[in-house]
């Protein structure tokens, strides 16, 4: 039988403690799960072209938010190879000059006052749901995975996302199961744009996860892990069908 291969791909200021509760699911079941980095690159298809030199011959993907953003890009350069994809949390349009100057202005705050505080004092309550905002372990996990990343590497990122590619052309050619998902209150990336992605892939199927907002795997981790399974074990015409 052949290794089952997935790959996540974390959001900003994030890594694989991000997928904890689907990497533990799909390990179970017996995937061999990766956690891919952007390793500094500063430029999407130059990342997706050395990510693809590395990568299985064919493998399940998950991204949420630049992850998905970078997923899309993979999916640009190698569509064939990509046996499964979970879309979370994301954005399938190009950079726009409304939001480069809103990432330039966090990190212009987050140099001024310090990224702990900025994560702590403006970037959670954003990002998540009052409820999971509350949560101290939940707030403590994002605090913790921005802080290892550091300001470094969120400018590398932030340049990196800066050169995305309107994706919707990619997506409505896509013949794979598809799973589009995210936080029915997520306010970065919302739910309006994920019904739309969904109605553009021929195979695609919509989650939104209740009382959850732009980090989805944390705090609608089981359901979210749920969905990832349902998406795996899905025959390969699965969804809504196959485009002519």
């Amino acid at each position: 039988m052949a290794e089952r291969r997935i790959v996540f791909l974390p959001g900003t200021l994030c890594d694989g403690e991000l997928f904890a509760p689907q990497i533990h699911r799909v390990a179970a079941a017996g995937w061999v799960a990766e956690v891919w980095d952007y390793d500094g690159f500063r430029d999407l298809d130059a990342w997706a072209e050395d990510a693809l030199s590395r990568a299985p011959d064919s493998f399940a993907l998950v991204g949420l938010s630049l992850g998905g953003i970078a997923a899309m890009a993979l999916l640009r350069h190698a569509p064939e190879r990509i046996c499964r994809l979970m879309l979370l949390d994301t954005n399938p349009n190009g950079e726009t000059a409304e939001g480069a100057a809103r990432r330039e202005r966090d990190f212009a705050r987050a140099e001024e006052i310090g990224l702990e505080r900025f994560m702590m004092e403006e970037m959670i309550p954003r990002q998540l749901h009052p409820d999971a905002a509350a949560n101290p372990e939940l707030r403590e996990v994002v605090a913790r995975m921005a802080l290892n990343a550091g300001m470094e590497k969120w400018r590398a990122q932030l340049d990196l996302v800066s050169t995305r590619a309107d994706s919707r052309r990619t997506l409505s050619a896509l013949r794979i199961p598809v799973l589009v998902g995210c936080g029915d209150s997520d306010r970065v990336c919302p739910p309006e744009l994920h019904r739309e992605m969904a109605e553009l892939i021929p195979n695609a199927t919509l989650e939104l996860f209740p009382r959850c907002g732009h980090l989805s795997t944390l705090e609608a981790g089981d359901a979210a892990a749920d969905a990832l399974m349902k998406l795996l074990n899905a025959p390969a015409g699965a969804g809504r069908g196959n485009a002519p």
